[in-house]
């Protein structure tokens, strides 16, 4: 007797032919990565009808192919290894995945923030410096590049002081004529640069030595 064929609706046969051609796609679409179950049920949902569908996603499951929570966990991983943002911007990524909500928020439990916007901070920095970028620029470019991954104002604006100040106080940044790097990376004091400072005391023996 020849297979029974899935109607709309009903429940196929996991030895249908069906079945067989629709995992067989899906397991073709997850050769290239990993993906939520709402992503591989949206894809064979445009050839084949919604019994063998949930048939195919619940034999994936089974065999460990298909695990929302392993994949947001996975997807989180990733960001935060190669290209670190905020945990709201990961939020949107995996809502677009169709990820479950709650799913979501268990792959972010213990999220640091303020680490990955370090992380976020760290090459793009350090390439700023090479290029010798002062201070306004270091500050207009790397504020713009940890807004656009997603972290809050008052974060960015940590941890591009910390960036610049860890950059200032480096060797391997502090290369050429000591004074030349001075004016590369100012230090405020009271509110005014050393140069500031230096020239007030200049002005100051000066106006002694007159008096």
């Amino acid at each position: 007797m020849a297979p029974r064929q899935t109607g709309e609706g009903g429940g196929a046969l996991k030895g249908s032919t069906a079945f067989f051609r629709a995992k067989e796609q899906a397991l073709r679409f997850l050769a290239y990565r990993a993906r939520s179950e709402a992503e591989v049920r949206r894809r064979l949902s445009r050839k084949y009808s919604q019994g063998v569908v949930e048939e195919v996603i619940e034999a994936l499951r089974n065999q460990n192919l298909l695990d929302d929570l392993a994949f947001a966990l996975q997807w989180r991983a990733s960001r935060e290894q190669f290209r670190p943002r905020a945990g709201g911007l990961i939020r949107q990524e995996l809502r677009g995945f169709g990820v479950p909500a709650e799913v979501i928020e268990d792959s972010l439990t213990e999220f640091d923030e303020e680490a990955n916007a370090a992380r976020a901070a760290g090459s793009f920095a350090r390439r700023l410096a090479c290029g010798d970028a002062d201070w306004s620029e270091f500050r207009e470019k790397l504020t713009a590049h940890l807004r656009r991954r997603g972290f809050a104002s008052w974060l960015v604006a940590e941890t591009v002081g910390a960036a610049w100040e860890e950059l200032r106080t480096n060797p391997l940044y502090r290369q050429g004529n000591p004074d030349e790097h001075d004016e590369q990376f100012p230090q405020a004091i009271d509110g005014r640069t050393e140069d500031e400072g230096y020239q007030e005391s200049d002005d100051n023996r000066t106006s002694g030595a007159k008096g």
